[in-house]
């Protein structure tokens, strides 16, 4: 729950650049997208005192249930995100996300089960983001953000 939490006040940093009115006429569903972010933050508390961190993050929104996407936090994991969807086998590098002060990657996903739907619109430019028993949130995808793939 702390993972949703985490990420869904990232999506809500993003709906600044979104827009606030759209068609539903231009709208794409998709089961997930991988989203690059140049200016990852992320706060750690350490001894009582909020330590924020940034730098190159990724962000996994989607409905995909078979992935190694917690290795990501364990030691030993190599920057390599890998699931299965559709049958197909994805993998993508996330190496360029290793955070040097805090020891880990900047990788943060949504947990498929509570997942609904994912619309996105304005010729991929923001997605809207259903979760179950929870408001929608918007994520902006125009730069700096890059969308690394999506189904």
């Amino acid at each position: 729950m702390k993972k949703l939490l985490l990420l869904s006040i990232l999506l809500i940093v993003g709906c600044d650049d979104a827009p606030t009115e759209h068609s539903h006429d231009d709208s794409v569903e998709i089961d997930w997208i991988l989203i690059k972010c140049p200016n990852f933050t992320y706060n750690n508390w350490e001894d009582g005192e909020n330590i924020f961190h940034a730098g190159v993050g990724y962000i996994f929104l989607g409905k995909v249930v078979n992935h190694n996407f917690p290795e990501s936090y364990q030691e030993g994991f190599e920057g390599t995100i890998t699931f299965q969807y559709d049958e197909e086998a994805f993998s993508f590098d996330i190496s360029d996300s290793y955070n040097i002060n805090m020891e880990e990657y900047f990788f943060e996903y949504s947990d498929p089960e509570y997942v609904e739907n994912i619309k996105c619109f304005n010729n991929m430019s923001y997605c809207e983001v259903t979760y179950t028993g929870a408001a929608v949130y918007k994520s902006s995808t125009t730069s700096p953000f890059e969308i690394i793939d999506y189904r």
